[in-house]
């Protein structure tokens, strides 16, 4: 994604003479894993990429101006880079290890299986494995939160169109471009060292860390515990984590989320029942019709 990002910021910069902070890039995602690496990435000084757009959003506004206009989209399509069968591959499961070809390879999908394979590294067990591609989604991005389509179609569509050629032309381009970046190994390399994040570090005080772990069972218990990873973090109880340590809200989560929007929802339809009659209301009327209410003036 970075080094894409690179290229087409230089490419822009050479073709229109624009400098490279004045270039904007967003990336379109089924991912909203996507998200943080975009603001919080991991191993680089900076955000190359300006941000994110779910292709749930971008998708159907773009089929609505196409759809019955195949002229249109060949027209829109001329001049634009069209993915290799290996790259579109990348997309479901095993993909990565399709496009690298031949080792000792495993793919895992599946947050918590893709937990377990860590743990498993961790332990030593899988010293024989040279590259272990690992996705939290079911299926690979296929099964992304962001997505639009079943990802078992999907992951069929995207099956076929990895068997598809490219032009000589294509292929020349894309082997010039391979060679270029060959020359400059700048273009693949983590800006500084990756470090481990401390787990469950909640303070380096005791009884505060003791306070916070309360804290974090309480919030766990409040969370729908379903651990679908929509709020980006791997699991509820990494989300309760984040909580207590400052670096979330509980509002991440979707389903918390959207309880509260209904609630606000609930009381402001309440509220809207109990505008004075000087602003075209009914206003409150007494809990009990026969009884007055007694002020100060009476």
């Amino acid at each position: 994604m970075r080094t894409a990002a690179k290229i087409a910021k230089k490419q822009i910069n050479k073709e229109f003479d624009v400098a490279k902070t004045r270039v904007g890039i967003w990336f379109i995602t089924p991912c909203p894993g996507k998200v943080s690496a975009i603001n919080e990435p991991a191993g680089y000084e900076d955000t190359i990429i300006t941000g994110a757009i779910p292709i749930s959003e971008v998708y159907p506004l773009m089929r609505e101006k196409l759809v019955g206009e195949p002229e249109r989209i060949e027209e829109l399509a001329k001049g634009l880079h069209r993915g290799t069968g290996l790259g579109v591959g990348w997309a479901r499961s095993g993909g990565e290890n399709q496009s690298i070809g031949g080792g000792r390879q495993i793919a895992v999908d599946g947050i918590h299986s893709v937990i377990q394979i860590l743990e498993d590294v961790e332990r030593g067990k899988l010293s024989d494995i040279d590259y272990i591609e690992a996705q939290p989604c079911l299926g690979g991005c296929v099964g992304g939160v962001l997505t639009v389509e079943n990802p078992y179609i999907t992951r069929r569509r995207i099956r076929l169109l990895s068997h598809d050629k490219i032009s000589a032309e294509e292929a020349a381009a894309r082997e010039q471009l391979v060679a270029d970046l060959n020359k400059d190994k700048d273009w693949f390399w983590h800006d500084r060292r990756l470090e481990p994040r401390p787990t469950l570090r909640l303070a380096d005080d005791m009884a505060t860390a003791m306070r916070k772990m309360e804290q974090m069972e309480r919030i766990l218990e409040s969370l729908p515990g379903l651990d679908c990873g929509s709020c980006g973090a791997p699991n509820c109880q990494a989300l309760a984590e984040d909580v207590v340590r400052g670096l979330a809200t509980e509002m991440d989560c979707v389903f918390k989320l959207r309880d509260r929007v209904r609630q606000l929802a609930s009381e402001m339809f309440e509220l809207s029942d109990r505008v004075p009659p000087a602003m075209g209301g009914r206003g409150q009327e007494p809990a009990n019709p026969d009884v007055t209410e007694v002020t100060d003036e009476t």
